[in-house]
């Protein structure tokens, strides 16, 4: 059996703090986890990102536009990463 102290969900509502903590795992928004993995290691994060868009031909993206899409489901992450990689703003 696996052993998980994660779940990451946008669904957080159907997962109860109290049910999850009883089995030891813990749920976290996309965003929330994306935050405090940009916190303990940007780097990483960066590079990750950098691969995922590196991967998308048609069209092509930049970490950027990846930030672009992931501000939809994890606006605090995207908002929080331009700032400190100095990416700018849509439309700014």
């Amino acid at each position: 059996m696996a052993k998980v102290g994660v779940l990451v969900t946008n669904n957080v509502k159907d997962f109860p703090a109290e049910a999850c903590e009883q089995l030891g795992v813990e749920v976290q928004s996309a965003d929330e986890f994306l935050l405090h993995a940009l916190s303990l290691e940007p780097f990483m994060v960066h590079e990750a990102l950098s691969r995922q868009a590196s991967i998308k031909r048609k069209p092509s993206m930049s970490v950027a536009d990846v930030l672009t899409h992931l501000a939809k489901t994890a606006p605090n992450f995207a908002k929080e990463a331009r700032s400190a990689w100095e990416i700018p703003f849509p439309g700014t």
